[in-house]
């Protein structure tokens, strides 16, 4: 039992309101305070101060529950004085498609079977193609499709049914699809590639090359077109590194340039030299370069590709005889920065930069995207600030940065989906 002078203080609170309040300045210290009185998370926390406004956007038609109706991927690219946007959803048999000007949606391959990972890509002449992953009776299949041409369509199969990565990059003429593929055991990786053209007579498909060297066990390519109908191939290869070192599997990065026929133009080059995990490769091509964005997770972040490590750029140089290292990459992140997911490189905001690198950071419980403009070595020439912040993974990166240093951003927003413009200062 307490003492006589406790019980004495607890029959006084509980005469006078039932506790303990506490006084806000401009209200009167009685009653029961308001709700708008009191302090909250958001008000009383300074603003994040942002460098990006949205300036407009344009609802997707037919995505009016995209949030909570399965929705697997969302991608865009620039269209005739507008957008394309495609769209896979679990479990359906159609990819969604929709164009600005259109008033509803659309949909392309109809059927049996799961269509995902879809890929854009418009060729030096504007024409569309999109690629894509089915899935039919426990075998899978790359395909590419094109507006340019309704008399058919090329495919590949997935050998093995291990996983497939696509990717897609426009050529002066055509495109140029690659993918992986798993050999027999024991398990090795190979990097393939092809050429897809429309002729006269509908689309042309190209031989199928290996593009990577056989001992290695490659995967996740990642394709840029260069100016003059030329591409460039990245892609991640694994390794195990030696107990003496680590007792770990390290992630190397190599590229190869590719000719307009699809052939291999010199030998792959590593572009990675350090034990470490590299991963979530995005890449801007200049003239006679590219700028090779990345995550490096640090040797002892074993498969690490969840959050942490570093956003770093690397120059890779692209002469008529392939490619050729210009230089260790640069870190953009900032010490201590908590970098969360796979980067962007875009066209740059800004004139006199070489390119612009955005990422998400973890941030407590928010996520901010960010950006940073670069030279053309690969370093930071402007502080990093939040472009714009949302709340969990929802935030998304520009899927490009026009002529107008607008970055455009494909995105789910609220219960349904939009493509929005920001303007963007940079510090």
């Amino acid at each position: 039992m307490p003492p006589m002078w406790a019980r004495s203080l607890i029959l006084a609170l509980l005469a006078i309101g039932g506790g303990c309040r506490r006084t806000t300045h401009g209200a009167a210290d009685a009653g029961d305070l308001g709700d708008a009185l009191l302090p909250t998370g958001v008000s009383d926390a300074p603003p994040v101060r942002t460098a990006c406004r949205r300036v407009g956007g344009q609802a997707v038609p037919s995505l009016d529950h995209a949030a909570d109706g399965g929705l697997e991927a969302l991608v865009a690219t620039p269209g005739d004085g507008g957008v394309r946007v495609f769209w896979s959803v679990a479990g359906a048999g159609t990819l969604g498609r929709w164009s600005t000007g259109q008033t509803t949606a659309g949909a392309i391959e109809a059927g049996s079977g799961d269509r995902s990972d879809p890929v854009l890509a418009t060729d030096g002449r504007g024409a569309l193609a999109a690629a894509w992953v089915g899935s039919r009776m426990g075998a899978r299949e790359h395909v590419l499709w094109t507006t340019d041409s309704a008399t058919g369509r090329c495919s590949g199969a997935e050998g093995r049914d291990e996983g497939l990565s696509l990717s897609l990059a426009g050529l002066a003429r055509g495109w140029l699809i690659v993918w992986d593929e798993d050999g027999p055991a024991p398990a090795a990786g190979n990097i393939r590639g092809q050429v897809v053209t429309v002729g006269a007579q509908g689309i042309l498909c190209g031989a199928q090359r290996t593009l990577s060297p056989a001992p290695q066990d490659a995967a996740d390519p990642m394709a840029v077109a260069l100016p003059g109908g030329r591409a460039v191939v990245f892609w991640l290869t694994a390794r195990d590194v030696d107990a003496t070192e680590s007792n770990d599997t390290a992630t190397d990065i190599w590229g190869v340039a590719i000719g307009p026929s699809g052939a291999p133009v010199g030998a792959p080059l590593r572009v990675t030299r350090t034990v470490d995990h590299h991963f979530g490769l995005s890449a801007l091509a200049g003239p006679d370069a590219v700028w090779l964005g990345l995550r490096g997770g640090g040797p002892s972040d074993s498969e690490g590709r969840g959050d942490g490590g570093e956003v770093r750029v690397v120059r890779v140089d692209v002469g008529p005889l392939g490619l050729a290292r210009a230089g260790d990459p640069g870190v953009v992140s900032d010490d201590g920065a908590n970098p969360t997911g796979a980067p962007r490189v875009t066209r740059s905001l800004t004139a006199g930069a070489a390119a612009e690198v955005w990422w998400r950071e973890r941030r407590g419980e928010r996520i901010e995207v960010r950006h940073r403009s670069i030279d053309a070595s690969g370093r930071p020439l402007t502080a990093a600030l939040p472009s714009w912040v949302e709340p969990a993974m929802g935030a998304t990166l520009p899927s490009w940065v026009d002529e107008r240093a607008q970055a455009w951003v494909a995105r789910i927003d609220g219960d349904g989906a939009e493509v929005a413009r920001f303007a963007c200062t940079v510090p």
